[in-house]
């Protein structure tokens, strides 16, 4: 077991201020929650909750940008809560670095001496590359006149260009899908900040003179993620936020937790992140149908978290590459995979094949168990990984989500009840079906190059001069958690004799809000039936559509009871 070095210096309610970021600006529901009944800022619940931290003795400064309105500068004094102010900031991007860093070093500004904690609102969704949409071009996606793309509702795949109307034949990758420049399945609407913008925000701040945060909560769904929270660590001292999908609450656990930290007198930036993450947990468990799993770290642990996933990694290689049947071994990392809780990304609820994140705790446990038996070295390094994850995750629901209430597909259940669970991880393609999430070719691609433009042949253009024509690509940050991790390596061996079939469409999950009046249905007859996680509404594979039918078949049965 770890150990770790508090803070010579504590919180207190008077020596902190909370910051929050609220990027609303491409969601009504959130904008004006609830119900849309909200239209001027000074009425939105989050302002009241912001209030009460205020009144606690911690004063608040928070950045709001909602649908139709202005970016507006918040402003709640320590026990002044009616001294609060607004100040319009006209319109800003929120996905920009910079406005996050300013916002942090304007807050810094005005309480100088607060240690200072960061809320970030709105949508996450884990791992998310950092592109430049100038560079998006259909010239670059296609490298020129090589490819053509074909993109349906729920997938997307590049052909080889034929030169005719016709389309050629399917662009297949033998290990791993490489788009050097980018493809067009970027998702438009909800998109959070990148990965690497937020650590570089957060990095600029600290180089303008703001200190080390005490503490980030992620107020949203997905963001208790490996790479997120590694590449935030050397900027703050502890971080707390969920794994799956949250539910909006509107603030109320900040006033719930700063209210804590003045009953208490004084608490660890981690204990605040750990307070944070239960006081929405309380307020989401209250009435039922809202199950979540949250979890807590000191920050300082993710280095350590990082190299016994590039260790593990390396012996999985390893036992690929020396195993008489490769088939067999793969097929053993695939059911320790597939075992591993799984988290969901898209709505509705229906029953699918595992995900493309998977919580890195589950999935040490299982290649430290019995479906890696033989390979003793694999089993040893997860159970060292796996050592390294313990006591993150707060809780873990089991329960129906208010929104699965589907009677003609059952009832389903969220069960977070499993102990080893700590943080998502973005594993795609777990099944090796050659289906991918539209951010794989970026996430495995950690040093990206200009590229060549190519004709329908697949032979470079060339300039006036005779030159190659190359471009730039369109990712322009990678985070450093993926770079020299074997991770990255691992994910292209084991994708190995993959064929690609597809892209999934870049798809923001939804923020689901908060629905105090839910009453969740009892079933009669029968239990519900349940599956760990929701799944993806995309084609079913021959598991998934047997999991289906059973569901379908217990939904008849409680049904006929009735």
């Amino acid at each position: 077991m770890q150990t770790f070095r508090p803070l010579p210096v504590p919180l207190q309610a008077r020596n902190s201020v909370l910051a929050v970021y609220v990027p609303f600006g491409s969601d009504e529901t959130l904008s004006n929650f609830p119900e849309g009944k909200t239209l001027a800022l000074e009425d939105h619940p989050l302002i009241d909750a912001w209030r009460q931290v205020a009144k606690a003795g911690t004063p608040v400064m928070a950045l709001v940008d909602r649908v139709g309105a202005d970016s507006y500068l918040v402003d709640i004094p320590a026990e002044q809560p009616e001294a609060m102010t607004l100040r319009s900031l006209w319109k800003l991007d929120m996905r920009d670095g910079r406005t996050l860093s300013n916002f942090l070093v304007q807050v810094h500004e005005a309480h100088p001496k607060a240690q200072l904690v960061l809320g970030l609102e709105g949508h996450g969704a884990g791992y998310l590359p950092e592109l430049d949409a100038r560079r998006l071009t259909w010239q670059a996606v296609c490298q020129g006149s090589a490819q053509r793309w074909s993109i349906g509702d729920q997938t997307a795949r590049p052909f080889h260009n034929a030169g005719d109307d016709s389309p050629g034949a399917p662009v297949l990758w033998e290990v791993a899908p490489y788009v050097p420049g980018g493809n067009p399945l970027t998702p438009i609407n909800h998109q959070p900040m990148p990965t690497h913008t937020l650590g570089q925000a957060l990095k600029s701040a600290q180089q303008q003179g703001v200190p080390k945060l005490a503490a980030i909560y992620f107020d949203n769904c997905f963001n208790m993620s490996a790479e997120l929270l590694h590449t935030v660590a050397p900027y703050a001292h502890a971080a707390g936020g969920f794994c799956n999908y949250n539910f909006f609450t509107a603030g109320q656990a900040y006033a719930l937790a700063f209210q804590k930290l003045a009953d208490a007198g004084r608490a660890t930036p981690l204990e605040l992140a750990q307070w944070l993450t239960d006081a929405n947990h309380a307020i989401l468990a209250d009435k039922g149908g809202h199950p979540t799993v949250g979890g807590a770290l000191a920050l300082e642990r993710m280095a350590g978290i990082k190299e016994g996933l590039h260790v593990l990694s390396g012996k999985l290689l390893d036992a690929m590459a020396s195993s008489p049947n490769r088939a067999d071994t793969v097929a053993s990392i695939q059911k320790a995979i597939y075992e591993a809780q799984q988290y969901d990304t898209l709505f509705p609820m229906a029953l699918e094949a595992p995900d493309q994140l998977t919580d890195l705790y589950s999935l040490a446990a299982q290649l430290a168990g019995p479906i890696m038996a033989g390979y003793p070295s694999v089993q040893d390094a997860a159970a060292t990984l796996a050592s390294m994850l313990t006591d993150i995750k707060r809780y873990g629901d089991k329960g129906m989500p208010w929104m699965a209430d589907e009677p003609a597909e059952g009832q389903y259940v969220w069960d977070f009840t499993e102990p080893t669970l700590a943080m998502n991880i973005f594993l795609p393609d777990p099944l090796r079906e050659g289906q991918w999430d539209w951010r794989s070719n970026y996430y495995i691609d950690t040093d990206p190059q200009p590229f060549p433009l190519l004709d329908a042949n697949g032979d470079p253009q060339k300039d006036a001069n005779g030159q190659p024509i190359l471009l730039p690509p369109a990712q322009t940050g990678v985070i450093d958690f993926l770079k020299g991790n074997n991770w990255i390596e691992f994910l292209k061996e084991y994708h190995r004799e993959t064929k690609f079939k597809s892209f999934f469409v870049g798809k923001i999950p939804q923020l689901p809000v908060q629905n105090p009046n839910y009453v969740a249905p009892q079933a009669k007859g029968e239990e519900a039936c349940y599956c760990r996680m929701p799944r993806r509404p995309w084609p079913l594979t021959h598991v998934a559509k047997e999991m289906l039918a059973a569901v379908r078949e217990q939904a008849s049965k409680m049904m006929k009871s009735e």
